[in-house]
C-alpha cells in the first residue's frame, strides 16, 4: 500500500453493504459480510467514514471535515483512513475484495442461557479442588488420558463458542484443526464476536472454561489421576492478561472500548513526548489494570496452592516463614525498577537523543563552513548538477541549463566581507556552494535590519532585478564563502527571460524567506514552492491587521516589520518576521480570538483561507505540523473540536 498516494491522490469509496455490530459504550464494529472484514470505530469516526459514501479523495474529505467542524485529530484521521483501506471498508474505485463464505452450524445456543452454566461449573470445580485435591499422574497412561481429555475439552469449547455465535445471529468461518500446538484441537474463526454486545462477548470468551471445568470436576469426583491436566489448562485459560479467556473477560470491563485506531498505527509519523503520553493514557484503563493486578494475585495464590497440594506440602509454612518471601520480593523490586528505567529511557529518547543529534548536525555544518581548506570549486566541478539542485534553476530546459553553466565563474570571499551594498545595482547573481551570507534591509530610520540568511544552494543578488522598488538589500558574508556567479545581464536573459519575472520573484522573495521560517523548516521543497506561489505580499500600515471577533479570511506570515497580539489592552505576544497568525481560526472555522496590530509599517505573506485549507489537506506533513503548532498555542489539542472552541 502506497501511503503517500492513498493520502493524496486515490479516490476512495465506502464499501456497500456494511453491517453494524452491537454498540459497546459508544463503540461498534463495521463488517463487510461478503469479504469478512472488520473495523471498530466510534460515532465521530463513523461520521468521517460516511463522507466517503460518495467517491472522494482523502484531502477532499479533510477539507469538508474542517469546514463542518467535525475533524478528528489528524494522526487519528490518517490512521483511520489507512486501516479502513487495509480492511476493505474504504475501497479504491473498481477494486473488489475476495469473498469469504460462512459455514452452516446446526446447533445455535443463546449466550444468556449458557453463561450461568460457566459460573456454576467453575464454582463446583473450585469446591472439588478444595475437598478432593488432585494428585500426580501414576504413569504414562494417566499422562496420555489427561492430554486427550484436555484436547477434547478445548475442542468442545470451540464448538460451544460457535453455537453461541450462531445463536446470536453471527456467522462461523474457517473450521480447522489447530495441530501446531501442544494441545491439538478443533478451532473456528470467531472474529464475528466483535459484532456482539458485552454479554455475548463474555459468553464466547468464557467458552473454553465450561468443558475444562466439567472435565476437571469429573476427574476429581472419581479421583482420576489424569485430572491434573485439564486443571492445568484451565488455570492457563484463567490467566488475567493477554489473549486467554481471563484476559479477554477483564478487557470487557474497560470504561472506553479500544478502537482500531488505538492499536499499532499504520500512519507512521514521529511523536512528541506529550503525544506519547496522551496515546498511552488513552490505551491504558486504570480500572482494568487494577482488576488484572487483583486477579493476578488471586491466580498466583490459587496456582501455588494447587502446586503445594500436588507436592504434598503445607501452604501454611509460606505464611509463617519470611525467608520464603525475601527472594521473591527482591526479584519483584528489581523487575519494577528495570521496567521503570526502561520506560523512562524510551520516554526521553526523542528529547535527549534527537536533541543531541540536532546539536551535533548544526555544529558540524557550522564547522564545515569555516574550514577554509575545503574548496568546492575544483576543476572537475559539475556545474550543471549544481544547477539542477536549485529549486528555481532546475526548472530551466536542458539547453538553457547548459548555456547557464558556461557563463558561471568561481567566486570566493573572506568572512564578513560586504558583497552587495544598499542602493547598489548588483554586479552579479551568485549560487552559494559553501558558506553562508546575511541579507539586510534598511529601516525608515536608516538602521540596518537583518532580513534573511542564505546558505548552500541558495541564490543571492537577484532581489533588485525582479523587484526594484522594494529590494534595496545589503549582502554580507558570514563565513568563508564559495559561490558560482554570473553577470546580472546574463541572469536576466537566461533565467528571468525564460521563467518570467513572477517565478523568479516568488523564489527570491518568498521561497528563500519561507524555507528559513520555523513554520516551513520541516516542509519538503515542493511544498514550500507551492506555498510561495499561493501567497501574496500585502502591505499594512501601522494599526490593526486582524480584529478579535471578526471572521478570519486568510493566513498571515509576517514578512517585514513587527506586530503584537492583544487581548483588549493587554499584550499577549510579540510577532517578528517569520511568525504566523490566523491559523487557529482557519482550522477551527471560527472567528479571531485576539487582535493583531502592526507596530509600524509592515508586510505580510497572505494566503486565502480556501487555498490554505486545500494546500494543507494535500500535504499531510504540513497538516500535522500546523495541528501541533495550534495545539501548543491553545494549550490543548486543536482537534477534535470541543465546546470551548
Amino acid at each position: 500500500m502506497d501511503t503517500n498516494l492513498l493520502l493524496t491522490g486515490e479516490t476512495l469509496r465506502l464499501a456497500p453493504g456494511l453491517v453494524r455490530g452491537q454498540p459497546v459504550k459508544g463503540a461498534f464494529t463495521l463488517k463487510d459480510v461478503a469479504s469478512q472484514v472488520y473495523l471498530t470505530v466510534d460515532a465521530k469516526q463513523m461520521r468521517v467514514l460516511e463522507e466517503f459514501e460518495q467517491p472522494h479523495t482523502v484531502p477532499e474529505v479533510l477539507e469538508n471535515c474542517i469546514r463542518n467542524r467535525a475533524c478528528l485529530a489528524l494522526r487519528e484521521y490518517y490512521d483511520l483512513v489507512l486501516k479502513a483501506s487495509r480492511a476493505g471498508v474504504l475501497r479504491v474505485e473498481g477494486a473488489e475484495p475476495l469473498p469469504r463464505h460462512a459455514i452452516p452450524w446446526l446447533l445455535p445456543l443463546r449466550p444468556r442461557w449458557v453463561l450461568p452454566l460457566h459460573v456454576l461449573a467453575v464454582a463446583g470445580m473450585i469446591a472439588l479442588v478444595v475437598l478432593r485435591p488432585p494428585s500426580l499422574p501414576g504413569g504414562w497412561l494417566d499422562v496420555l488420558w489427561g492430554w486427550l481429555v484436555a484436547c477434547a475439552a478445548l475442542s468442545c469449547g470451540q464448538a460451544l463458542a460457535a453455537s453461541m455465535l450462531r445463536g446470536s445471529g453471527c456467522e462461523i468461518y474457517r473450521p480447522h484443526l489447530r495441530w501446531r500446538t501442544g494441545l491439538p484441537h478443533f478451532a473456528i474463526d470467531a472474529s464475528d464476536v466483535r459484532m456482539l454486545g458485552r454479554l455475548g462477548r463474555a459468553a464466547v470468551f468464557a467458552s473454553p472454561l465450561l468443558p475444562l471445568a466439567l472435565a476437571t470436576s469429573a476427574g476429581l469426583w472419581w479421583s482420576l489421576r489424569w485430572s491434573v491436566f485439564p486443571l492445568a489448562v484451565l488455570l492457563l485459560q484463567c490467566w488475567p492478561v493477554g489473549r486467554s479467556a481471563g484476559g479477554r473477560l477483564l478487557d470487557l470491563c474497560r470504561r472506553r472500548p479500544l478502537l482500531d485506531t488505538d492499536l499499532a498505527p499504520l500512519f507512521d509519523a514521529p511523536l512528541s513526548l506529550g503525544e506519547q503520553w496522551r496515546n498511552t493514557w488513552r490505551v491504558l484503563d486504570v480500572r482494568v489494570a487494577l482488576l488484572q493486578l487483583a486477579a493476578g494475585v488471586v491466580w498466583v495464590a490459587a496456582t501455588g496452592a494447587v502446586v503445594f497440594r500436588l507436592l504434598g506440602l503445607d501452604p501454611a509454612l509460606v505464611r509463617q516463614d519470611w525467608a520464603y518471601w525475601q527472594a521473591f520480593v527482591l526479584i519483584l523490586d528489581a523487575v519494577l525498577v528495570v521496567t521503570f528505567l526502561g520506560w523512562l529511557g524510551l520516554a526521553l529518547e526523542y528529547h535527549l537523543i534527537d536533541g543531541c543529534q540536532l546539536a551535533w548536525r548544526r555544529w558540524s555544518v557550522g564547522a564545515r563552513r569555516w574550514r577554509t581548506g575545503r574548496d568546492p570549486l575544483g576543476e572537475n566541478a559539475d556545474y550543471e548538477a549544481l544547477i539542477r539542485r536549485n529549486p528555481l534553476l532546475r526548472r530551466l530546459d536542458p539547453e538553457t541549463q547548459t548555456e547557464l553553466a558556461r557563463h558561471l565563474r568561481p567566486f570566493r570571499s573572506r568572512p564578513w566581507r560586504t558583497l552587495i551594498r544598499f542602493d547598489e545595482e548588483p554586479p552579479f547573481v551568485g549560487l552559494i556552494l559553501s558558506g553562508s551570507a546575511t541579507l539586510y534591509r534598511r529601516a525608515k530610520s536608516g538602521r540596518r535590519v537583518r532580513f534573511l540568511q542564505v546558505i548552500e544552494g541558495d541564490l543571492f543578488g537577484a532581489h533588485k532585478l525582479v523587484d526594484p522598488d522594494n529590494a534595496s538589500l545589503q549582502a554580507r558574508a558570514d563565513t568563508p564563502l564559495y559561490a558560482l556567479v554570473l553577470n546580472s545581464s546574463d541572469f536576466n536573459r537566461l533565467v528571468v527571460g525564460k521563467l518570467g519575472a513572477a517565478s523568479v520573484r516568488n523564489y527570491v522573495h518568498k521561497h528563500l524567506f519561507l524555507q528559513r521560517c520555523s513554520l516551513c523548516a520541516e516542509w519538503r521543497p515542493a511544498a514550500i514552492a507551492r506555498f510561495a506561489e499561493l501567497a501574496e505580499i500585502a502591505a499594512h500600515a501601522k494599526g490593526r491587521i486582524m480584529q478579535r471577533g471578526q471572521e478570519v479570511r486568510s493566513l498571515y506570515v509576517l514578512y517585514e516589520g513587527r506586530a503584537r497580539a492583544l487581548e483588549g489592552a493587554k499584550q499577549v505576544g510579540k510577532l517578528r518576521p517569520g511568525d504566523v497568525f490566523g491559523e487557529i481560526s482557519l482550522l477551527q472555522a471560527s472567528v479571531a480570538t485576539t487582535d493583531v496590530e502592526a507596530s509600524d509599517d509592515s508586510r505580510c505573506l497572505v494566503i486565502d483561507r480556501v487555498e490554505f485549507i486545500r494546500f494543507m489537506s494535500r500535504n499531510h506533513h504540513v497538516a500535522l505540523q500546523m495541528e501541533r503548532l495550534c495545539s501548543k498555542r491553545l494549550g490543548r489539542p486543536v482537534f477534535p473540536l470541543d465546546a470551548r472552541s
